[in-house]
């Protein structure tokens, strides 16, 4: 054989390898690279870094990787978030952000299955008495804040000596 002709072969093998082998094996690489950013950024998020837990969408956490790992992360933060009585308005939006409820089946399969997943979480660890828990810490917490506000300046705006009262529903 031609020596010129063996050596463009040679180039001819070393292309259809590094086109047919070599580059799809990068792009998996790459992918699953790009996926382990995703994942981190999204945990950091969950865990650390968001001031307002309604900033957090359904669907951010449908590009995570495991769904299941994320559906119990979220489940214990709403778990914490009763245990520390927030706010039932921040919980009504953080529920909206995730789609959870009963009526929405909006979005895309993945996102349905996150939020069934992460209802089935906080159904499965939290019990009527975490929520009991949950009503008596809010009702005593804004009687506090209430009585607070009753001793505070803003009391002036009106004739009367209470502002807000601790004990109207």
């Amino acid at each position: 054989m031609h020596p010129v002709l063996f050596i463009f072969l040679i180039i001819c093998a070393i292309a259809l390898v590094m086109k047919f082998v070599i580059n799809p094996m990068i792009a998996r690489h790459d992918g699953r690279d790009a996926q382990k950013g995703i994942d981190r950024n999204i945990e950091w998020q969950l865990l650390e870094g968001l001031e307002y837990p309604h900033q957090i969408t359904i669907n951010l956490l449908a590009q995570y990787s495991d769904k299941e790992k994320i559906a119990r992360i979220m489940a214990s933060r709403i778990r914490e978030y009763l245990a520390i009585g927030a706010h039932p308005h921040h919980l009504a939006k953080l529920f909206e952000s995730l789609a959870l409820y009963d009526g929405s089946k909006k979005g895309t399969t993945r996102e349905i299955e996150v939020a069934a997943l992460i209802k089935h979480y906080v159904l499965e660890d939290v019990s009527r008495n975490d929520l009991s828990n949950y009503q008596s810490t809010l009702a005593s917490d804004t009687a506090k804040g209430l009585e607070r506000l009753n001793m505070s300046f803003i009391v002036k705006a009106k004739k009367c000596s209470f502002l807000w009262n601790p004990l109207d529903n």
